[in-house]
């Protein structure tokens, strides 16, 4: 990544000026002993020169070795430097998406610096939506509707997080959670439709506190699909990466969240597969979804 390019760049420098300085200081040194050793030769006896002599190859090894000690432990702490300040970019990416406890989780399974790397998974996608956004947008006060959201949607990325779920994006109304990725999970559809019940309920209690106050309510649609996707960063490198996942599923969960009604969970027959009997469901008619050439059976979760 680009700002652990800097980080090398910058500890290359680091460990080429320690290096020089102590060059230069052990030269010196040397040049000093020597230069001592001459002034005194002229006037003292060859007994003693041949002390001196062998005072000034020892105090000259001794530096030696002392210098390069101080060389190797400065070029070992520069090296840890690195990987402590590569690890703590990669921390700060992980939790842009992620849970605190998940990025610790994927750090520590040493997957933190290969995060990213585009590979087929097992997903469960949520959509959601707030109805009737758009003509609420046009008559209120933008900077009121922006207050709003953002107070809104830290309430939803909360619960996502708190079900191990990853943000992998909120295009103004909407709102897109992963369940499943980066580290695989058996559970991840019941973390999807339990995070969209805890969305439903939040959202009804948000919608009480803002219709007193300002007689305006966020209704929720909900739309959950799982299937195969590629997961992974998407973006330019130097500009804007985000993690994400594309694929056929990406789309069915988009669709049933887009014929969800006010206050409802939808969620298509890979899910209802793979839930609990903990969820009240009720079995809906088939629908046709635009791309699809055969109808596509889907439930609602009642809660």
């Amino acid at each position: 990544m680009k700002n652990n390019s800097k980080i090398k760049q910058k500890n290359f420098l680091l460990r080429q000026y320690t290096f020089f300085s102590i060059l230069w200081f052990l030269i010196f040194s040397v040049v000093a002993v020597v230069f001592i050793k001459s002034e005194l030769e002229d006037h003292i006896t060859g007994e003693i020169q041949n002390i001196l002599t062998h005072i000034s190859i020892f105090i000259v090894s001794g530096l030696t070795v002392v210098y390069l000690i101080l060389f190797i432990i400065i070029f070992k702490a520069s090296r840890d430097l690195i990987k402590l300040q590569s690890l703590e970019i990669v921390k700060n990416d992980l939790l842009r998406y992620f849970s605190p406890q998940v990025a610790e989780n994927i750090i520590s399974h040493g997957s933190g610096s290969e995060f990213g790397t585009p590979v087929h998974a097992d997903v469960t996608i949520l959509f959601m939506d707030i109805r009737g956004f758009t003509s609420q947008a046009e008559q209120d006060d933008p900077e009121l509707i922006f207050t709003l959201l953002n107070q809104f949607y830290g309430e939803m990325i909360e619960v996502i997080f708190q079900n191990y779920g990853v943000l992998d994006k909120i295009i103004g109304d909407s709102l897109m959670g992963l369940f499943g990725v980066p580290v695989p999970s058996d559970d991840k559809c019941n973390m999807a439709v339990k995070t969209a019940i805890s969305m439903q309920n939040i959202a009804k209690d948000f919608n009480v506190i803002m219709e007193n106050k300002i007689n305006k309510k966020f209704p929720i649609g909900i739309g959950v699909n799982r299937g195969i996707c590629m997961a992974g960063n998407l973006g330019s490198e130097g500009r804007k990466i985000e993690y994400t996942v594309i694929g056929d599923p990406v789309n069915t969960a988009a669709r049933l969240q887009g014929i969800a009604g006010p206050g409802e969970i939808i969620i298509s027959e890979d899910v209802k597969k793979d839930i609990s009997g903990q969820f009240n469901l009720v079995q809906l008619d088939d629908v046709m979804l635009k791309g699809k050439e055969k109808p596509t059976q889907i439930y609602r979760v009642n809660y």
